[in-house]
Parts: structure tokens; sequence; C-alpha cells
């Protein structure tokens, strides 16, 4: 049987945190072609791959946004040194966001469960994709 959409909000601004250009760039059509606002970043970068946001305690980009997209596994991880996936994921979640965190099955996805935070997989279809944020977004913000 196949799942129905899950109707989206019109015109979210969308956080896009993903340090794969390809996967950002397609992320990022798929977003805009659903009618959102998307705020790209590719994450924490040279040279020591570190986020003023996790020194600060809020990320500028996030600001005014109603949701994440965030591939938990970034640069920094791969070189062990910066600021995780996660731990920007933790950031988010205290700034009160809706969050779709996209991560491997191997990966401490116990470390965000919660309303507003939707788990899939890295690389989801499109429509899981656009599901997963229609989700995180009403669980988060019920009266929207």
């Amino acid at each position: 049987m196949k799942t129905q959409p899950i109707p989206t909000p019109t015109s979210l601004r969308v956080l896009l945190v993903e340090g794969d250009d390809d996967a950002r760039e397609e992320f990022g059509r798929v977003l805009e072609a659903a009618g959102h606002q998307v705020i790209l970043c590719p994450g924490p970068s040279e040279p020591d791959y570190s986020c003023v946001g996790t020194r600060s305690g809020t990320c500028a980009l996030a600001a005014g946004a109603d949701a994440v997209v965030l591939d938990t596994r970034l640069r920094g991880d791969d070189l062990f040194g910066g600021t995780t996936g996660w731990q920007l994921a933790i950031l988010y979640r205290e700034q009160g966001l809706a969050l779709v965190a996209l991560a491997d099955a191997s990966d401490g996805t116990s470390l965000l469960r919660g309303e507003g935070v939707v788990i899939l997989r890295r690389r989801p279809t499109e429509q899981a994709l656009l599901n997963g944020l229609a989700r995180a977004v009403s669980e988060a913000q019920p009266s929207r």
C-alpha cells in the first residue's frame, strides 16, 4: 500500500545543512519546488570545522527558520574535529526548531527522540523528505 503524502504548510523557511554539494542542491530544489524558502548551509568548514552557533548558543542562519533539515554527518565528523552534526542537531532543538535529521541506521539517533524531530535515512526520497518535514513541523508547532 502506498503511503499518502502528509500536507506540508506552504512557504516554510527551511535551513538545509548538508555538507555534500550535490545532495544540498538536490534537497534544496525539492524543498523549493514544494514552495518553501530554503537557506543553504554547507555546515562547519575549514580550517577548524567549528560552528559559530555552537560557540555562541545560537545560529544566525536559523533565525526566523521554521525547520531545519540536517545531515548529521558533516565534514568535521569525518575528520574527528570541530562541530559534529549531532551537536548542531541539539543546538537547533534548543532553539525550538522542528528538525529533520538525516542519519545512518548505526548513528546514535536516540539522542534526538521527541516531538518535532523526524529521523530519516540519509538520501531520502523526495516524498519521504517532504513528509518528514511536514511531520516535524506539525509536531513542533501544532497550532500551525
